[in-house]
């Protein structure tokens, strides 16, 4: 993360937003990597960690803010939140089907165990088509 962080920082976020969230480090702590689409038989849903994480600590935060930073309220007093189950659930959709690029994997035996090189730690996940939701994904108000 340090290293996407310190490459990204100062730039398009966009660009950093896209790297954190193809970085393996990231995929295996905040559960992108190996997330899959729905499986109405089995019940699977996508997992929705990163989902919630991208909109509550890397965008939105929590609840709506005015231009000076303070909390937006409505007319009971109460903050507004930013977004909802619905909201978090189909973002999850987004990022499904992401794995390894193993694509320069060289993998090692140790024992009777095979083990991956390192680089799949440092190279961007890449996408497996037959596990990512092609469901619609709406959230914030735009699919």
């Amino acid at each position: 993360y340090w290293d996407v962080l310190n490459q990204h920082a100062l730039g398009n976020f966009r660009a950093l937003l896209e790297a954190v969230t193809l970085n393996p480090g990231m995929g295996v702590y905040l559960n992108v990597l190996g997330s899959q689409k729905e499986d109405a038989r089995t019940g699977r849903q996508p997992d929705e960690n990163y989902a919630r994480e991208v909109m509550q600590l890397f965008t939105l935060g929590l609840y709506r803010l005015n231009a000076d930073g303070t909390e937006q309220r409505d007319a009971n007093g109460n903050r507004i939140e930013t977004y909802g189950p619905s909201d978090v659930s189909n973002l999850a959709r987004v990022f499904t089907g992401y794995d390894y690029d193993r694509s320069q994997n060289q993998s090692f035996t140790v024992g009777t165990s095979t083990v991956p090189g390192p680089q799949q730690a440092r190279l961007p996940m890449v996408l497996t088509a037959s596990r990512h939701s092609t469901l619609a994904a709406t959230f914030l108000g735009t699919t």
